[in-house]
């Protein structure tokens, strides 16, 4: 989302996420004056576009300006939100209700998973000499953390944009797992596969 915006901005002026003033408009933008329209609405223009991109982006960066303290805290919330999944709960208008005495545990889940990814760029970044696998995790959680800020910075913390994260997630789980398997049974320099 943010490579397609980005390019958006850079060839054709505007920087939308949404489907009608971003990834969409520059995707089937080559159709909008060639092929027929059979509905009863018409399409957006790329004039309207950019546009509703200028008024939208003065006044979010009007809203930081005067408000940075609010912006930074609701930046803080999406990004553990997009950790923590607050969508997934027993509450009633939860997106996905879960038992209630689930939802300590999937807190405490992905709150590990979150301070893991955390201690794993932190231990790399002091000890660049790790082992492959750390690092291989680390710049996995690093990416997660990425993902995670560029879209707390400009988006809400929705499960669809946390969840595109999962493979690079796994990986970091898998590579931290590996390498910790293969700390706990070195022996003599060796690896052993034996308990």
């Amino acid at each position: 989302m943010f490579a397609v915006s980005s390019w958006n901005l850079a060839t054709k002026g505007y920087f939308g996420t949404q489907i009608f003033a971003g990834y969409n408009i520059g995707k089937y933008e080559h159709t909008l004056d060639t092929s027929p329209i059979n509905f009863d609405i018409e399409a957006p223009s790329i004039a309207l576009a950019k546009q509703n991109n200028t008024y939208s982006t003065s006044s979010a960066l009007a809203t930081i300006r005067h408000h940075p303290a609010d912006y930074i805290s609701h930046v803080l919330m999406t990004f553990s939100g997009l950790w923590t999944f607050p969508d997934i709960s027993s509450a009633e208008d939860a997106r996905i209700k879960i038992p209630t005495f689930a939802v300590p545990l999937k807190e405490g889940l992905f709150f590990a998973l979150m301070a893991l990814s955390f201690l794993l760029v932190t231990a790399v970044a002091i000890r660049p000499t790790a082992s492959p696998l750390a690092i291989f995790a680390a710049v996995a959680a690093l990416c997660v953390n990425a993902n995670h800020l560029l879209v707390a910075l400009v988006e809400e913390a929705t499960p669809r944009y946390a969840m595109s994260m999962w493979p690079a997630l796994m990986a970091m789980l898998a590579a931290f797992a590996a390498w910790i398997f293969l700390l706990t049974n070195r022996r003599d320099g060796q690896f052993s596969w034996q308990h």
